[in-house]
């Protein structure tokens, strides 16, 4: 579809409107509680300054706290955000591998991370979690082999049983046959 945001893009705008959001009820807080101080400051002052002088400072206070507290709470946020998703691109390098891994799977292990920190701990047990179901994968299908294998034999033997029971002459060259299968089996 033409347009449509992928989802990756998708993801990052929904973490941007939510660090967003948050910055904006810490400024709508902060806001409140500046407003509130700018009136208590404002009460203090009036008795030690002229009217000019502490409308200035009433305007100024209400500046910083209506416009410049808000844009700081933004960039800190944003920058926030920038760093923590540059710290978190190895994991989510390591979350489309092993992605990529499962889906495809095959037994290649994830590539190491050269820091010694929780990322590198992360792709060691990732690591160890993929050769486990590699390990699992392979008795599966070895086990299917096995049952594949004994579904001829097995058959032969149900026929040759079925034939006793229908009251067929038993020699002891077809006992001989059905004890050496019975013993190749087990």
């Amino acid at each position: 579809m033409v347009g449509a945001p992928s989802r990756v893009s998708a993801r990052i705008g929904v973490r941007v409107a939510s660090a967003l959001a948050a910055a904006f009820v810490v400024a709508v807080a902060l806001v409140a509680t500046g407003v509130a101080l700018v009136f208590l400051v404002g009460g203090a002052l009036r008795d030690t300054l002229d009217a000019a002088e502490l409308r200035a400072v009433i305007d100024s206070l209400l500046f910083y706290v209506l416009v410049a507290v808000p844009v700081l709470i933004v960039i800190v946020g944003l920058t926030t955000y920038l760093f923590i998703g540059r710290s978190l691109r190895p994991v989510e390098a390591l979350r489309r591998e092993a992605a990529a891994a499962v889906e495809r799977g095959s037994g290649r292990p994830l590539p190491e991370v050269s820091a010694e920190d929780e990322v590198a701990r992360l792709a060691e047990t990732m690591n160890a979690l993929l050769e486990r179901l590699d390990e699992a994968d392979g008795a599966h299908h070895r086990m299917a082999a096995a049952g594949h294998e004994l579904r001829g034999p097995l058959a032969g033997l149900a026929g040759e049983l079925g034939q006793i029971q229908r009251g067929s002459s038993v020699d002891r060259a077809s006992i001989g046959a059905l004890r050496g299968e019975v013993e190749r089996l087990g």
